[in-house]
């Protein structure tokens, strides 16, 4: 651990080094910070940040640097930094490059952000949300998405003479989803472990590759009224159950999402349905209803509803559910 931390530290050095030698030049490097702390306390067991003997640990920072090398390549790079109970965590969030042909067609290479949902793109900046975390009946661990994906994609705009506007993306390649699957914490030792450290502990990474998705947002002339409508399919990597069984096809892992919010200068309203279906055992239905009301320029306040529902198919043959 302490050999990687020294690695990722003099990888970052040099880059910030390289990116200094670029701002001697006539290339526009630009940088942001931005971070988080929170405190947490539950009655019974560990939630997010929360847990009985209450949480301080939990802090995060995000270091991201992009620098516009031509007229219409931009390089971006984002290094996050997580420090939870269990020790700090080093993420590459994002290294990818962009080609703007024009505001209709731009072109990403790399580990690029994942456009997905509301949040997806955008889960690790807490200023653009009313609350700490995300809401994790959509974006936690229960497989519909993901912050980035390692391919190629497509995103672009158009807009109407009469104030309709119409973005787009669609991208392919490999994404890893975090995955806390039900029988992971079914027997009563599991269980106990799972009230002691939280769900994360039985979080499992699924690989799904040769992925095609897309998303659309649709603006109307009503200000701040959007919708939008996310899908991505894939391969998932190695077998749905045990050994001897069908191995997984293209299609066998499918996540979608829609959402409708409002959003003016004092109100937010924002409401997203997800659901996803890996292979025949699992299939996942979840929803949020947010609301925020700014009371002036620096407070305001929020509101949360979420709704999570998997179900797990049962081997009839064998009476138990997969392993």
């Amino acid at each position: 651990m302490k050999r990687r931390m020294i690695l990722n530290l003099l990888f970052f050095s040099c880059f910030i080094f390289s990116l200094s030698a670029y701002a001697q030049t006539d290339e526009k490097v630009t940088i942001h910070g931005f971070g988080g702390w929170g405190f947490g306390v539950t009655d019974g067991n560990h939630y997010l940040m929360g847990s009985p003997e209450r949480d301080y640990h939990h802090s995060n920072f995000a270091l991201n640097i992009s620098t516009q090398a031509y007229d219409n390549l931009t390089i971006v790079g984002q290094t996050a930094y997580n420090n939870t109970e269990e020790g700090m965590k080093v993420e590459l969030d994002y290294a990818m490059a962009q080609y703007t042909f024009s505001d209709e067609l731009m072109l990403r290479l790399g580990r690029n952000k994942h456009t997905f949902g509301k949040y997806a793109e955008i889960s690790t900046v807490g200023t653009l949300r009313p609350f700490f975390s995300l809401p994790q009946s959509v974006y936690g661990s229960v497989g519909l998405s993901a912050k980035s994906y390692d391919g190629i994609g497509f995103s672009g705009g158009f807009y109407t003479d009469n104030d309709w506007s119409f973005n787009y993306d669609v991208y392919g390649g490999e994404i890893n989803l975090l995955s806390s699957h039900p029988w992971h914490i079914e027997a009563d030792s599991a269980s106990a472990e799972h009230e002691e450290h939280g769900s994360e502990e039985f979080a499992e990474e699924n690989h799904i590759k040769d992925i095609l998705g897309a998303r659309v947002i649709i603006s109307t002339p009503v200000t701040g009224l959007n919708f939008s409508f996310s899908a991505f399919t894939g391969k998932p990597e190695g077998s749905h159950g045990e050994e001897g069984e069908e191995e997984p096809e293209f299609g066998d892992h499918k996540s979608y999402s829609g959402y409708i919010e409002y959003e003016n200068y004092d109100w937010s309203v924002i409401g997203e349905y997800g659901r996803h279906n890996h292979g025949d055992e699992e299939h996942t239905n979840a929803a949020y209803f947010q609301v925020a009301y700014k009371l002036d320029n620096h407070w305001q306040i929020a509101g949360q509803y979420e709704w999570l529902n998997t179900e797990v198919e049962i081997d009839e043959d064998k009476g138990e559910i997969p392993s």
